[in-house]
């Protein structure tokens, strides 16, 4: 019991860190401004700050957001695969020769497996079409 609560600790953890780390490594140095007291200043800062982060002050286009969204989404989906991978390696190696055990966990890395082919897949046709969709077949 004591060891799930330190392995989903330790995953939440990874996890979250995952997601602030990038955040933190691309924010700007603080620069003093001296217009930064007023309004406009203000609002050139924050802009500039977005697209220090990689985020662009205006979308070039519209369904950018939501390219965005579905990448993140197969990124989430492919990090839950790779967890269940090493879980079930855990459980493979704690088996402690339980032949049982060790059937569970290669259904479990089989299927993990699986699905990670089926995330890499839906990505790569998913890119494709937006790539068609967007350039307006132009290049076919």
């Amino acid at each position: 019991m004591l060891m799930k609560k330190i392995l989903l600790i330790s995953v939440i953890f990874i996890l979250g860190m995952s997601f602030v780390l990038p955040v933190l490594g691309q924010m700007p140095a603080q620069q003093s401004n001296p217009s930064a007291d007023t309004a406009e200043g203000i609002i050139n800062k924050q802009l500039q700050d977005l697209e220090l982060i990689g985020l662009p002050a205006e979308p070039d286009n519209p369904v950018d957001p939501i390219v965005n969204l579905i990448k993140m989404s197969f990124s989430f989906l492919a990090i839950i695969f790779l967890i269940f991978i090493i879980y079930a390696g855990f459980r493979w190696m704690l088996s402690g020769g339980n032949s049982e055990t060790i059937e569970k966990a290669k259904k479990t890395i089989a299927a993990a497996l699986i699905g990670l082919v089926i995330i890499f897949l839906s990505y790569a046709i998913t890119a494709f079409v937006f790539n068609v969709v967007l350039s307006g077949g132009r290049r076919f």
